[in-house]
């Protein structure tokens, strides 16, 4: 079916990822050792349930990220660089706490060593659920709720959701519990003073456009797209990139900026008529989202841009939340790497009225 043939790309490269995701487990685990051998490409596509293809991008990626090199007919291996012991660091961390919790609970308690760990994992998932030591901070209360909701379902951890209107650049305005602030590009600058001035960790990470809202705009009824973000050169250069990766030959899209005080103007003037009710389509900026109307956003014709966390960013974000390295899913020798159990949040579907988000 055309659906599933559009996001073919997708599913390969997550199933890239995965088997990216797997490899750096093992190596921050250390279960796989710097110089180690890695399995070859027939044998990890056994081991994960994959394509060779599919092995050989991912053993690429780790090649790109220095992680991994491979000599001429003699395989792929785990570097000594700088990098992997940097990865694996926490293995002796958690060695030593181990240890030091093995000790005191042989000599003050008849608990068991697991049932005890268990119970206080417990402890800390509640204590840690009501102060996370994790923000994402946007500039739209909406991106940064999309960005922490994909923290939480691929690092396992609670993560806060702040605006840079609600710090203002005031350390003080950050609750005491947070260490970890985690942001995009865009705003990196106007927080990284921050650290600065306490133990506070402020990390950068890539996003892009997510796939699923592309999929969902390239197979939408509209003819006629108009991209508004408040800078005239912003929507030029979003336009161009949805006509490039989601645009068929029917489509048109057009650039506009905006102000908010005639956001709503702008709407009448588009979707005015019922002429124009399935053929025309509005993409709004984060910023525009936010501020627009309910009732425009409760309209199957009017969407936000959607964006993800880049896939490679993903070890970046748990080496600054001090997270150490997990698979999608637990690594079962012979069968294949999957995601994680709990989905994550579909992008809102365009040609259906979903729930406005708060």
């Amino acid at each position: 079916m055309p659906r599933q043939a559009s996001r073919g790309p997708e599913i390969t490269r997550g199933k890239v990822a995965s088997v990216v995701t797997d490899v750096l487990y093992r190596v921050a685990t250390g279960a796989w050792e710097p110089g180690q051998r890695l399995p070859s490409l027939s044998a990890a596509a056994e081991m994960w349930g994959t394509s060779e293809l599919t092995c050989l991008r991912a053993y690429r990626r780790l090649i790109a990220q220095g992680l991994v090199r491979s000599r001429q007919r003699g395989g792929y291996y785990v570097t000594r660089a700088r990098s992997v012991s940097h990865l694996s660091r926490h293995r002796a961390e958690m060695d030593r706490l181990y240890a030091a919790f093995e000790r005191r609970l042989r000599s003050h308690s008849q608990m068991s060593i697991l049932a005890a760990a268990r119970v206080m994992a417990q402890i800390a998932e509640q204590r840690v659920a009501r102060n996370p030591e994790c923000a994402f901070v946007e500039c739209t209360q909406f991106q940064a709720e999309g960005h922490a909701r994909e923290v939480r379902a691929r690092l396992g951890v609670p993560c806060m959701v702040l605006t840079t209107s609600e710090i203002a650049g005031r350390r003080s305005r950050i609750p005491r519990h947070v260490r970890t602030l985690l942001t995009t590009r865009f705003h990196y600058a106007e927080l990284a003073g921050l650290a600065v001035l306490d133990r506070l960790t402020v990390t950068a990470l890539p996003i892009e456009l997510d796939p699923e809202f592309l999929t969902e705009l390239g197979e939408c009824g509209a003819t006629d797209v108009h991209v508004l973000a408040l800078k005239r050169q912003m929507a030029r250069s979003i336009a161009a990139d949805l006509s490039r990766r989601a645009g068929r030959p029917a489509m048109t899209f057009r650039s506009q900026g905006v102000s908010v005080a005639a956001l709503n103007g702008i709407f009448r003037d588009i979707l005015g008529g019922k002429a124009h009710r399935h053929s025309r389509l509005v993409v709004l900026s984060p910023t525009l989202w936010t501020e627009a109307r309910d009732y425009w956003k409760q309209r199957s014709d009017v969407r936000p841009f959607v964006y993800r966390i880049v896939d490679s960013a993903w070890p970046q974000a748990a080496d600054a939340a001090g997270v150490p390295l997990i698979p999608l899913r637990p690594a079962i020798e012979h069968s294949p790497v999957g995601t994680r159990g709990g989905r994550r949040r579909r992008a809102p579907t365009i040609g259906r009225n979903p729930t406005a988000p708060s």
